[in-house]
This record gives structure tokens, sequence and C-alpha cells, in this order.
């Protein structure tokens, strides 16, 4: 027999497999029960609606609005900046990033003193 008949016939076998597992599957399952006849259900009588009963509760008096000046601030003092100029200061004046170099100092001068 050669390899190509036990290929083809192989190829039969498994779609005759295919084809018979999807038929018992479609086979399997069971009908959906159909609905009752829905019968009209007397809608009940809606009540008016009540005024709401509130216990009575003192008004407070709100207090007044903080002052919104910016301390600090002098509006003389205004210096114009570039975008690029802006990110450039914020990366200069971030903590967290000047920890992170100081750590790569100390990383190289550990290096260094190795050798």
């Amino acid at each position: 027999m050669s390899n190509y008949s036990v290929r083809m016939t192989m190829r039969a076998h498994l779609l005759a497999l295919l084809l018979f597992t999807a038929g018992a599957g479609a086979m399997a399952q069971t009908p959906s029960p159909t609905p009752p006849d829905l019968v009209p259900q007397a809608m009940p009588v809606l009540q008016e609606p009540r005024p709401p009963n509130f216990p009575d509760v003192p008004q407070q008096t709100v207090p007044p609005l903080p002052d919104l000046t910016r301390l600090g601030v002098l509006s003389s003092n205004v210096l114009a900046l570039s975008v690029n100029d802006a990110i450039r200061r914020a990366l200069q004046n971030n903590n967290d990033i000047e920890v992170a170099r100081d750590d790569v100092r100390v990383a190289e001068q550990r290096l260094r003193a190795l050798y």
C-alpha cells in the first residue's frame, strides 16, 4: 500500500468521524420548551403620591470662600518659556530623577574603584 493511499484513507476516516460527531452533537440537543400563553394580569391600582415629610432641620450657614490668590506668585515676575525649556527645567528640578542620577554616579564610582 502506498503512502498516498494511506493518507487518503486516513483523511476519509477523519472526515467521517468529524461529520458523525457534528451530527451527534446536533441530535443531543433538547428542544426548548414553548412558553405558555401569557394571560394579561390586572394592573395594581396606583396610589396618589404623598407629600414629603421632612423633619425640621435648621439651615446651616455657608462658610465664606477661601482666598484664591496665589501665594508667592508675583504677576510682575513672569518668565516666558518655550515648551522645551519648561520640560528641561521640570526634569532638572525633579527630585526622583536627581536621585536616579546620583544612583548612576555611585554605581559608576564603585565600578571605577574595582579596577
